[in-house]
């Protein structure tokens, strides 16, 4: 298999220029997993758009010429798949679902996945993100009447939880309004104990097995899903039109049947992968996301008051936008390409070759890590006109002129091919939902202009220091 179409020879990877190599540990030492992918992309600038870098021993080619990317993720799962330490950590986690399962595996989940995020069952969900929604404005209004700043990554974590949960599996947990719940935070120990197991030397979690506060929270997890699948069945017997109309994706899951394998099912392990799955990227992608929005918006008062123009053209007398009214605003979903543009939540993809192959001239052996950096190219003057800056009118239907040029197939924050994140479009309408009530309801300022805000790499990539004032609007 050949990713770049080219006649010469291919050279080997021992030609790619990149940072010096310790004996056995390589560059590990350099690569801290906070930081982890800031160090990958300095070193990109520093290198070019290929090099090699070493996990240990291991040689890893970094990638950011973003057709050579984008081909690989197309070329998945036959090439390329995700990392086996990856898909072995999981499976040891009893959390082999869709996302890091590969080959057949991930073809049949996949199949019987893809039923619950149509649109259709979308817009069945709206009006219980709308109350999830009406709840988080609530807690700024209280904030903005008590003048309290508020840390924002931790509020809005709690509210994709509530919207994650009550998708999934129709729980209203409320932990907007109530504070953490015990499932998040037992969540929060999975997700960042997946960090750490995935880059270790080796799997000291195999030592004393069933004693660390990850196993905990994993069989407690175990638990309250096995109890809510049974319920859901029990609900579906009472209920059967459900079978054929469901309420949820768990429902969906549920009576989702592999025609092609005699009308094969998920098994129960594979629901709970799936759900904790979703529950985990859910949380933490989207939240992300929107307070990178949030930030931004606060950070440029030209660009939060052109935003809440447009929002209050589109709702008129209306106090709660609609999904109808989430379609009609386009520099509102500006603001959030261009914060996945800037700040992707995912903006390292690691993968690992099946077979020998060739890419972009160096020929790659089977087995050979393949870390995507996808945000290099979302920087290129000659692929986004003025890049650095954050400007939402580049992706309105007629952008103006100076943003040219513009190619907006080259930013792939949820990936590409037929492993693209199934969960895009539920996480969009979160971010459209949450950046239209608080612009409708609030004015936004940052506490301390020269405060720092990071980026922090915990599985996905976190802002850390978000910190806003909420000021309620006088004619909201």
């Amino acid at each position: 298999m050949t990713v770049t179409a080219t006649p010469s020879t291919p050279r080997g990877m021992d030609s790619l220029p990149g940072p010096r190599p310790l004996p056995l540990l390589g560059n590990t030492l350099e690569m801290k997993p906070t930081s982890f992918h800031l160090v990958l992309e300095d070193w990109a600038r520093r290198y070019g758009e290929i090099y090699r870098c070493h996990m240990g021993p291991r040689p890893v080619v970094v990638l950011s010429n973003p057709e050579v990317i984008r081909k690989v993720l197309i070329d998945r799962p036959a090439t390329f798949r995700r990392l086996r330490n990856l898909e072995k950590v999981m499976e040891d986690m009893n959390l082999l679902g869709v996302f890091p399962a590969e080959g057949e595996t991930w073809r049949r989940q996949r199949k019987l996945l893809n039923p619950g995020f149509q649109a259709t069952h979308l817009e069945t969900f709206y009006p219980s993100l709308s109350t999830i929604t009406q709840r988080l404005r609530g807690v700024m209004e209280l904030a903005a009447k008590e003048a309290h700043t508020v840390d924002v990554l931790p509020l809005i974590m709690r509210y994709t939880v509530d919207v994650t949960c009550i998708v999934s599996f129709g729980l209203d947990l409320n932990t907007v309004e109530k504070g953490s719940d015990t499932l998040q935070l037992q969540l929060e120990q999975i997700f960042a104990a997946l960090q750490h197991r995935v880059v270790a030397p080796f799997p000291y979690w195999k030592l004393l097995p069933g004693t660390r506060p990850v196993d905990r929270a994993l069989a407690a997890t175990r638990k309250v899903m096995l109890e809510i699948i049974d319920s859901a069945r029990k609900a579906m017997e009472r209920e059967p039109e459900r079978a054929k109309q469901p309420r949820t994706l768990l429902e969906a899951m549920l009576v989702a049947q592999d025609e092609e394998s005699d009308g094969a099912r998920l098994t129960d392990d594979e629901v709970i992968a799936n759900v904790v799955i979703l529950l985990l990227g859910g949380e933490d992608t989207t939240a992300n996301t929107i307070t990178w929005m949030l930030h931004y918006l606060a950070s440029m008062p030209e660009m939060q008051a052109r935003a809440r123009q447009e929002v209050d053209s589109v709702l008129g007398t209306e106090t709660v936008p609609t999904s109808a009214h989430l379609k009609r605003l386009p520099y509102v979903a500006g603001v959030t390409q261009e914060a996945l543009r800037l700040r992707s939540p995912v903006p390292t993809v690691l993968l690992e070759t099946n077979e020998d192959t060739v890419i972009d001239q160096v020929a790659v052996p089977a087995g050979t890590m393949v870390f995507c950096l996808t945000r290099p190219p979302c920087l290129n003057n000659s692929l986004f006109g003025d890049a650095e800056h954050f400007r939402p009118e580049r992706w309105l239907p007629e952008p103006p002129p100076d943003t040219l040029p513009h190619t907006p197939r080259l930013m792939m924050p949820f990936g590409a091919g037929s492993r693209i994140c199934p969960g895009r479009s539920l996480g969009l309408l979160e971010c459209a939902l949450v950046a239209s009530t608080v612009l409708r309801h609030f004015e936004l300022e940052v506490v301390d202009p020269n405060a720092p805000v990071r980026e922090v790499n915990t599985f996905t990539v976190q802002p850390d220091g978000v910190r806003l004032r909420f000021r309620q609007r006088a004619s909201t």
